[in-house]
């Protein structure tokens, strides 16, 4: 599975939505989802944070192994390395590496914006919604 995310920041309100969307080997859509969280400081911990969240969200839909995309370099670098830092999305890091041993293969995967057009619209669209869940051809 490739669970790609993006996410919509406010600066003045301190909160941020989060686009996912998750395709199978085919590219095929498997799920979709939208996540929110409030007090937030800067959009670094906003990826950070729902790296996380899209583990849980592929853990939660039963896949047993996946390849995370996303467009933030920093986050994605910070993933794949077993180096512990002590940066401001340290924590978040650390929970995402120990959930993505929970699966067969976890991998991470950066692409350009022009990439991650549909999860950085879903982000932006998702300011407009509340928590709501898509999921297309059915659970694994």
């Amino acid at each position: 599975m490739r669970p790609n995310f993006d996410i919509g920041f406010h600066r003045d309100l301190g909160i941020a939505r989060a686009g996912v969307m998750t395709l199978n080997h085919l590219g095929l859509l498997m799920g979709a989802t939208y996540f929110w969280t409030k007090y937030v400081s800067i959009p670094l911990a906003t990826e950070a944070w729902v790296s996380v969240e899209e583990i849980w969200f592929a853990r939660e839909m039963g896949f047993g192994s996946m390849e995370i995309e996303g467009d933030s370099l920093v986050v994605i670098m910070k993933l794949r390395s077993p180096l512990l830092d002590h940066s401001d999305i340290s924590s978040y890091v650390l929970e995402a590496q120990q959930l993505a041993k929970t699966f067969t293969t976890c991998r991470y995967q950066h692409i350009h914006r022009e990439g991650n057009s549909v999860a950085h619209l879903m982000a932006q669209e998702g300011f407009l919604l509340l928590n709501c869940l898509l999921v297309v051809g059915g659970w694994p």
